[in-house]
């Protein structure tokens, strides 16, 4: 399943992409039946903005109903780092207090914003 643009969509659109791929469970692990998604976020190096997901997972995990979190969140403008703020529903069975979702954002935001800003911050 797949919202916005692909690293070479947002390329060609003039974007300056960078994309990371995590891979966390659909629920808290001590649950029965976790099972990994695999999500791939695609945000822009100079605002955040986000431009894409693409997300894969097993029967169960629901990703057609994350995927529209990610379409939601496009049509709206939304950055990765403020996706990772929006909350979201939790309960045990079916999704952990962080979404799976929220957790591929804020991989993101730690692998490509947070250390811009302790550079800019020495």
């Amino acid at each position: 399943m797949a919202a916005g643009l692909r690293e070479y969509e947002a390329t060609a659109a003039g974007f300056a992409p960078l994309s990371m791929t995590s891979a966390p469970d659909d629920h808290e692990a001590y649950y029965p039946g976790a099972q990994t998604i695999t999500i791939r976020i695609t945000g822009d190096a100079g605002t955040g903005l986000l431009l894409g997901a693409q997300l894969v997972g097993p029967r169960g995990t629901e990703t057609a109903k994350r995927v529209d979190t990610h379409a939601t969140a496009l049509f709206h403008g939304m950055t990765v780092d403020a996706f990772s703020e929006l909350d979201l529903s939790y309960t045990p069975p079916l999704g952990s207090p962080w979404d799976s979702t929220q957790m591929a954002t804020r991989a993101w935001v730690r692998e490509h914003v947070l250390p811009a800003r302790v550079r800019s911050s020495q």
